[in-house]
């Protein structure tokens, strides 16, 4: 039977390498085999891993100036495995650790301080799931020079990380213990995704302040007391200008100011009817803006063009926008609303001479000879420039009534 094998299944029982290999050489044939065996060399299991249990996970971070000048940071620290973070499946956690820790640290400046929290802790300090960065007002009059650039030198903290001022003491609002959400970095997240005031991330900001005018708009937050309990609420949007807040605006300027940058996507408008009997409510689904500047003579003028659409939401008035004509009056009356919006927000942005607005990217695009002979002179044109503001309404959808008091006449 040994005779009828091939050569290579008779060679192959003597064991040693293949004649395949044989043929190619020694030398070669080692290489060969060498070659095969190194894909095992790369399953060496992960030697250098970090266990999420190992981590402190910075879910907040609040930034405020201590009694003696230096930077405070105040983070809250989510605890893998601590309680209210039950198992997979299902079961309580049986560690007796608090899921939400606040610790605060002091130092030179925010690099220092966080080394100073870190030796605070036993497990490392990690930045990569900071959903919120928090200023106090004091923090941000004085300078957030130094604390953004760490933010953005740093290789952990995310771009997409929320950013607030925050009316007072930051280092409080993130003590602070919600009813719903698990801490108050998710509420605070929450309330920047639904858009409800002026939203801006740590990208966002950094690239508004690299914009021509250098200026920067972050929301403005507080504290507010409510049936007893304390809540945090937008209350309009802080002005940072040379890396630094230099003004306040409320929250009717702030809404000014989301038309002019294009962040409307869900809002409501109120205003009395035309008839002066009620009182008319539209929801803004979708806006346009459009920004037109003009240099002539040495006139320096900015043309603001606006557009919304949505559908009537609630008429209180006696009005039957079932009648082309009718509906127009209403359309009319809520243009009114957005312009004085809009215009409110930019007296007072140059009330304070901070083009938050954006006028000065337009002006270097469209007449860049004469922004380039004028750059150093915007902080006295600005003040005075000449704004014309024109808005539109659209109401797309009417509902299902005409008159508001149908359903109360004879039939």
């Amino acid at each position: 039977m040994s005779r009828c094998l091939p050569k290579t299944a008779e060679s192959d029982s003597r064991g040693g390498l293949s004649p395949h290999f044989r043929r190619l050489g020694p030398a070669l044939g080692r290489t060969v085999a060498a070659l095969l065996l190194s894909p095992a060399l790369l399953l060496s299991g992960c030697w250098d891993r970090t266990e999420v249990n190992d981590l402190a996970i910075v879910t907040a971070a609040a930034i405020d100036v201590a009694d003696d000048g230096r930077v405070k940071l105040s983070t809250q620290i989510f605890i893998p495995g601590g309680e209210g973070s039950a198992d997979l499946g299902g079961a309580p956690p049986s560690s007796g650790l608090q899921p939400n820790l606040v610790m605060s640290a002091v130092g030179s400046n925010l690099d220092d301080a966080a080394s100073r929290l870190q030796e605070q802790l036993s497990r490392r300090f990690f930045w990569g799931q900071t959903d919120v960065f928090l200023f106090g007002e004091e923090m941000a009059k004085r300078g957030i020079e130094e604390s953004l650039d760490y933010l953005t030198r740093h290789p952990q903290p995310r771009e997409r990380s929320h950013m607030f001022v925050v009316a007072g003491d930051a280092a409080s609002l993130i003590a602070w213990r919600p009813i719903v959400e698990r801490n108050a970095a998710e509420v605070l997240r929450e309330m920047s995704n639904m858009r409800t005031g002026f939203n801006v991330t740590l990208l966002g900001l950094y690239v508004q302040l690299s914009e021509t005018a250098h200026t920067g708009l972050v929301p403005y937050i507080q504290l507010r007391k409510s049936e007893s309990r304390e809540s945090p609420r937008i209350i309009g949007a802080v002005s940072i200008k040379k890396l630094r807040m230099n003004g306040k605006f409320d929250l009717q300027e702030t809404r000014g100011l989301m038309w002019l940058h294009d962040r409307i996507r869900s809002a409501t408008l109120t205003a009395e009817s035309p008839d002066g009997q009620g009182l008319l409510s539209m929801t803004v689904l979708k806006q346009k803006v459009k920004l037109k500047p003009i240099v002539k003579d040495g006139h320096w003028k900015m043309l603001v063009s606006l557009i919304g659409t949505g559908n009537l939401e609630e008429n209180g008035s006696h009005i039957d926008v079932t009648k082309p004509a009718e509906l127009a009056r209403i359309e009319k009356q809520l243009a009114e609303v957005v312009k004085e919006r809009v215009r409110s927000a930019v007296v007072s942005a140059q009330t304070m001479n901070s083009d938050v607005m954006g006028f000065a990217d337009q002006f270097r695009r469209h007449y860049p000879k004469e922004w380039k002979k004028e750059k150093d002179n915007w902080d006295t044109i600005f003040p005075v420039l000449e704004v014309d503001i024109d808005a539109e309404i659209q109401i797309i959808k009417i509902g299902l009534t005409g008159r508001s008091n149908t359903l109360g006449e004879d039939k």
